[in-house]
């Protein structure tokens, strides 16, 4: 015959090296999965916190607030993190309750932002037949300033439990903690 460079395979070794590749390829899948879960509950987390960091830095600006319809109101509005994840996609990571709800407070802070920039507008044109729609606009602000702290450390309470309960993955020099191998 020809010279053969392999012997010949036997049904029993062709299937025993079929079945080696079947458990690591299944094997290769699960740790797929597992590491991929793992990235979304970390990257879920972060935006849950970036988020709710952000409105934790909202509500102590509109604490500062002077209240006095007199007075022009200055604040700031940090919305960073809450755009960067929408425009990242992240913000879908989160449970659709929270997105609602997080989605409208932004919308609060938006209108109180516009009714500002008014106020803000018209002081600066500086027309004394103005004072009293300044005046109405100040306390239409007080009125979302008010709106916003009494919502705004329930929603942040409420973003930072559900991110503790659904947790983060836990890398630790290099290894899987205990408590992320129980998780499902």
């Amino acid at each position: 015959m020809g010279g053969t460079i392999l012997p010949p395979i036997g049904f029993s070794e062709l299937l025993g090296a079929l079945f080696g590749v079947l458990i690591g390829q299944l094997l290769t899948i699960w740790w797929d999965r597992t590491k991929r879960r793992a990235d979304e509950r970390t990257r879920r987390q972060r935006t849950a916190r970036a988020i709710a960091g952000e409105l934790r830095e909202i509500s102590r600006d509109l604490e500062r607030l002077d209240d006095d319809p007199d007075t022009q109101p200055d604040f700031s509005y940090p919305t960073a993190a809450y755009r960067s994840s929408i425009a990242s996609g992240r913000f879908s990571l989160l449970d659709e309750a929270y997105q609602l709800d997080i989605a409208q407070m932004y919308e609060r802070i938006s209108q109180a932002r516009d009714v500002q920039e008014r106020f803000q507008q018209i002081r600066l044109r500086g027309d004394r037949s103005d004072r009293e729609y300044r005046r109405q606009l100040r306390l239409q602000f007080n009125d979302y300033v008010k709106t916003l702290q009494n919502e705004l450390p329930e929603l942040i309470d409420r973003i930072e439990t559900h991110s503790r309960e659904r947790g983060g993955a836990r890398w630790t020099v290099g290894q899987w903690s205990v408590e992320q191998l129980r998780r499902p």
